[in-house]
């Protein structure tokens, strides 16, 4: 039987290390999970958490797709675009 790996969660009032770190945790999640495309905008919002949604919830659209969201959090947390 396969062991079931957590989704990572992004602590409550994040930092920017927090979030680099998160992104990273978030992105091996993924390979781990064989995780499709369209259900990766999905995960991101149950991940970050209350505090990373009000964050979210702030930032400039377009937000809609997974890669847009990252685009926008990496502009809200000081980090590089990707």
């Amino acid at each position: 039987m396969a062991q079931q790996i957590p989704c990572p969660r992004l602590p409550s009032n994040p930092k920017e290390g927090d979030f680099k770190y998160f992104i990273r945790q978030l992105e091996n999640y993924f390979v781990i999970a064989k995780t499709d495309e369209d259900t990766k905008h999905s995960i991101l919002m149950y991940a970050l958490g209350q505090d990373g949604l009000n964050i979210y919830d702030g930032l400039d659209d377009p937000k809609d797709s997974y890669q847009c969201a990252i685009r926008q959090l990496h502009k809200y947390f000081g980090g590089k675009n990707i």
